[in-house]
């Protein structure tokens, strides 16, 4: 599998000890270090760092989720979730690797191939209704403890 060097360059980052509230689209690779409520879309790739707390979909080329993710994940290419993430919402992607000692929470869909899968996510998020209503209130309220470090 053929990588684009431009999704590889890091353009956006949420630090450590940062939070934010919307939404980011964009190009190339998104890190998340910190607290983020919202969705976030790009061409390239995410990272959700091991002390990270993500609420919100998220849509990518691929996804590692080593912190904890409220939301449902969409990638063209992979999903990898390491050992110790939490995951409370669904997968879709043509490859997904779950390492062990993960939590998953949701349903896991895997399409084969990365050819039309665009086409699948669309499908796929219809079938399920759409993008839930935002949880960002649950979050900034404190009622969800997984969310407070």
């Amino acid at each position: 599998m053929a990588t684009n060097p431009a999704h590889l360059l890091l353009n956006s980052i949420l630090g450590s000890g940062s939070s934010f509230s919307g939404n980011i689209e964009t190009h190339g690779l998104i890190r998340v270090d910190g607290l983020f409520a919202g969705s976030l879309k790009t061409d390239g790739k995410v990272v959700i760092s091991s002390q990270a707390r993500c609420l919100g979909p998220i849509r990518a080329s691929s996804v590692v989720v080593g912190g904890i993710v409220k939301g449902n994940i969409f990638a063209t290419e992979r999903i990898e979730i390491l050992s110790g993430a939490v995951v409370v919402g669904d997968i879709y992607a043509p490859r997904i690797e779950v390492q062990q000692g993960t939590q998953l929470h949701g349903d896991c869909r895997v399409c084969g191939s990365k050819d039309g899968a665009e086409k699948d996510i669309e499908a796929f998020i219809a079938s399920h209704g759409g993008f839930p209503p935002s949880l960002r209130e649950s979050l900034l309220s404190g009622g969800d403890a997984p969310w407070r470090t």
